[in-house]
């Protein structure tokens, strides 16, 4: 309602300014394959197009894409039989923080590929903690839908393949050939999607993969490959401090099995990766996926100190996050109309 309200104010985010401005080029163009850079990312184009361009439709998709990635989180601490009081505290550290209302609402093409995101790194996470194999399909499947939605999807296909030959020592596998099954289980679907786009690339445009070479600007780096990788993991552990609740519940998985922790960290691995290679992730992204991982991924039965210590990184997160909002493009004219 917030995000539909903001639109008949008169405020839209840039991010759908830059989305409905594309669309109608492929309205001009008449939906021809020629020029496939204005249709990169496909999943966002194809859903303003079902809205008909339209700013409250796009509000309207995005929050029911949130609330589709919010309900799946929760449906699996309930499945889980997490208690009550952490199910409470966990909703509360990200539904009532300000800035996740507007990444919610205006901005379709990532949260977008965070749902995809989530549900592929809680698939991953449910393949190293509960030995589920049917959650490294889901993996794969998900990071390929992600990568409709966000670039970035790259990169945590990548990080998942590196970690992969690792965290299969561990299962205790035997069977020749087993770990690049594991990996080809992973990343299969976004080669396939990957390829399949730059076949029409060559076809329409005659030169495959632009949209990863010139498009995107990937590995475009301002000082070195070092000290860009120093700086990225710098800039991301400064957002993973603002989401305290991952921390704790990477703690707690530490501290009750050390490989299924590991396989917990990946994801900010998958982060550093991102940034090292060019593309954005939001500090508002960084804390909604990371705390919808932790939401799947905490202690249905917690000791002594998971009972209190996820309850209060909840509580500090939530403080830390509306008092100090992250600087987002749009963010602070549309806090002005609530205001």
């Amino acid at each position: 309602m917030l995000g539909v309200w903001a639109v008949l104010e008169g405020n839209v985010s840039p991010g759908h300014q830059a989305l409905i401005a594309q669309t109608r080029v492929v309205l001009a163009d008449g939906f021809t394959f020629f020029d496939l850079g204005d249709v990169y990312p496909p999943a966002p184009i194809v859903l303003a197009l079902a809205v008909g361009a339209s700013a409250t439709g796009l509000a309207v998709v995005s929050s029911m894409l949130a609330g589709s990635a919010l309900h799946a989180a929760w449906e699996r601490m309930m499945q889980r039989g997490v208690p009550m009081a952490t199910q409470a505290t966990m909703i509360a550290s990200v539904t009532l923080i300000p800035s996740v209302w507007y990444l919610a609402s205006q901005d379709v093409a990532t949260i977008g590929g965070l749902t995809m995101l989530v549900i592929a790194l809680s698939g991953f996470i449910r393949f190293v903690q509960d030995h589920d194999t049917v959650g490294g399909f889901t993996a794969g499947l998900f990071i390929a839908a992600a990568f409709l939605f966000d670039p970035a999807a790259l990169a945590y296909a990548i990080t998942l393949a590196l970690a992969t030959p690792l965290l299969a020592a561990t299962r205790d596998y035997r069977e020749p050939g087993a770990t690049r099954a594991l990996i080809s289980v992973l990343c299969f679907p976004i080669v396939a999607v990957l390829l399949g786009w730059a076949f029409l690339e060559w076809r329409f445009d005659g030169s495959a993969f632009a949209f990863i070479t010139s498009d995107l600007g990937l590995f475009h780096f301002e000082v070195s490959p070092l000290a860009d990788l120093w700086a990225a993991a710098g800039e991301v552990a400064r957002n993973v401090a603002f989401v305290p609740v991952y921390v704790a519940v990477a703690l707690l998985l530490m501290l009750r099995r050390p490989i299924t922790g590991l396989g917990f960290l990946i994801p900010v691995a998958g982060l550093v990766l991102v940034r090292w290679s060019g593309l954005f992730y939001s500090p508002t992204a960084t804390l909604v996926l990371l705390t919808l991982l932790a939401m799947v991924s905490v202690p249905s039965k917690p000791t002594r100190l998971g009972t209190w210590i996820v309850p209060a990184a909840a509580l500090a997160q939530l403080l830390m996050n509306v008092a100090f909002p992250p600087e987002t493009p749009g963010f602070e004219s549309w806090m002005a109309l609530l205001g």
